[in-house]
């Protein structure tokens, strides 16, 4: 058994819980557990750290139950050989697991004994995935949706845990995306990729209720608010008590339901990050852009790569000049180039759609007008093969090897007499699974290559951050695993754009530009 989503990130998550909930004893003894006793009574129950355990979407995420989990079978499509179970620990509020396996064995050891790569490296990370792809979908008070997150156990049966920040019960639905390797397979021609998905639940979705046993006592999760007026005295004390977030590393979070008060959002949803704080906040749309950019160093920033870069640039310069009714759309400015000045602070878009430097070298001359850049590809290099700037479609390891190349040149070794630019890789958004068939006049009906998928797109996403994050200063937002829980929702099926992870993305992205600190800072 192997569980495949960058198994050191659990390390990570796992000395984060240890070293927060020690910094509550150690470094304040009185007061923190005084500030414990509020939030158990915040989320709703005495037993909180006790026999069970409510959950804290402030805190990093409890660790996995170690008690025998409750299960129980789901209705399933009788259209399809599946079977599904959902387990849930007894102990921890809607913490758990889904199993789900093929019923046919024969078509099973079919599928299993194909390899999707010639690559042996490449073919025995895609073989941990499995031959089938599921979406999940689990919609309450906390959104969470997963695909990747997967543990392979072996003969098409597939573990896939979660760990929700609420208590209630859940609307959840199930899709089966892919079958015997069609979303990964490299050893054939990566063409028209359309394999409509499939309703896996009895119904198509289902109401979850967890063990009333672990839910006992807690109350509604609920996002902190924008606006800090309507906070708690609970809630503010422990925004003044945690770290900031990470101005390198992704934040992680979970997206809870938001306060009434938060008009701005598309699907009633907030990020709230987990065991850390944004400084600097930006999603009151009400608020007035000056405090925003109250301080700001003079700053030039480069937002280089395709449309999903140019939707960033255009959110982020919608928010800095106050635009809101402009952000709140998001309409589509198609420009090869573009620039704004804001303040001290200018920033530039430049189209590269598969950062193969088609328009603009990255030469130490170019480099130079620039402290920090944006990067972000994927998609383009999945689709079309028939534009002047690209002729193919990307293997994983190619488009590895391709970030690997411009890391070479972001280098400080690279332009040795002058100071490099930060990059930041916000890398591609998920993309929505296939509910329909493509119009009659679409492109991928008159033999469009299009292999544009989630395990693929999260593994480019995954190796480009592999080649960057050794550069001084690289930062990371990770725009696919926030674009999974609203993919589905995307206007024209491919951009974030109004959706709930618009305002997320445009918050970690504003932290991760620190634009209130002088430029190159990082290399001091």
């Amino acid at each position: 058994m192997l569980f495949i989503r960058r198994p050191q990130a659990l390390a990570l998550v796992a000395l984060c819980t240890l070293s927060f909930t020690a910094s509550f004893y150690i470094f304040a003894p009185l007061e923190s557990t005084q500030r414990l006793q509020s939030l158990r009574s915040y989320f709703g129950s005495s037993s909180s750290f006790a026999s069970t355990a409510c959950p804290n979407p402030l805190a990093p995420p409890p660790p996995r139950s170690s008690r025998k989990p409750e299960c129980h079978s789901l209705p399933t499509n009788p259209e399809l050989a599946l079977e599904v179970s959902v387990c849930f620990a007894p102990d921890i509020a809607n913490q758990g697991h889904f199993l789900i396996s093929r019923t046919n064995a024969e078509e099973c050891a079919k599928a299993d004994a194909h390899n999707p790569s010639t690559n042996p490296e490449t073919n025995a990370l895609l073989k941990a995935y499995g031959p089938d792809i599921f979406h999940f979908s689990l919609d309450g008070d906390h959104r969470w949706d997963g695909e990747l997150d997967v543990e392979y156990l072996g003969q098409c049966q597939y573990r896939y845990p979660f760990s929700l920040m609420s208590a209630g019960p859940f609307n959840l639905t199930i899709w089966w995306s892919f079958s015997n390797y069609r979303a990964s397979d490299e050893t054939q021609t990566m063409s028209l990729q359309w394999d409509l998905a499939e309703y896996v639940l009895q119904g198509k979705s289902q109401i979850v209720k967890p063990p009333a046993s672990a839910a006992a006592g807690c109350g509604k999760t609920m996002a902190i608010p924008s606006n800090a007026a309507w906070r708690t005295a609970t809630e503010i004390d422990y925004l003044n008590n945690v770290p900031e977030c990470s101005r390198f590393e992704a934040t992680t979070g979970h997206f809870l339901r938001a306060h009434w008060s938060e008009h701005h959002t598309f699907h009633g949803f907030l990020y709230q990050p987990s065991g850390c704080r944004w400084t600097e906040r930006t999603s009151n749309v009400d608020a007035d852009p000056v405090p925003i950019r109250d301080g700001w160093a003079p700053h030039s920033v480069l937002f280089w790569g395709d449309s999903h870069v140019r939707y960033a640039y255009d959110v982020m310069t919608y928010v800095y000049k106050g635009e809101w009714a402009t952000y709140k759309r998001v309409p589509a400015m198609k420009a090869l180039k573009k620039t704004e000045y804001i303040g001290p602070v200018n920033i530039t878009f430049i189209w590269d759609s598969v950062l193969r430097e088609f328009k603009h070298k990255m030469t130490c001359e170019n480099l130079a007008d620039f402290d920090t850049i944006v990067l972000g590809a994927g998609h383009h290099n999945l689709v079309h093969t028939d534009e002047d700037d690209h002729d193919r479609q990307w293997t994983i390891e190619g488009f590895g090897e391709l970030i690997q190349g411009l890391a070479k040149k972001f280098s400080p070794d690279a332009c040795p007499e002058q100071k490099m630019p930060r990059i930041i890789w916000m890398g591609p958004p998920a993309r929505p699974i296939k509910l329909a068939l493509p119009p009659k006049q679409h492109p991928l009906n008159n033999g469009w290559k299009d292999a544009r998928v989630n395990i693929r797109l999260n593994l480019f996403n995954e190796r480009a951050w592999d080649a960057l994050k050794g550069l001084p200063g690289a930062a990371r937002v990770n725009l696919y695993d926030l674009s999974v829980p609203f993919a589905n929702s995307f206007v024209d099926q491919l951009h974030m754009i109004m959706t709930d992870t618009q305002a997320a993305f445009v918050q970690e992205l504003h932290h991760k530009l620190w634009l209130r600190q002088p430029a190159y800072f990082h290399h001091q």
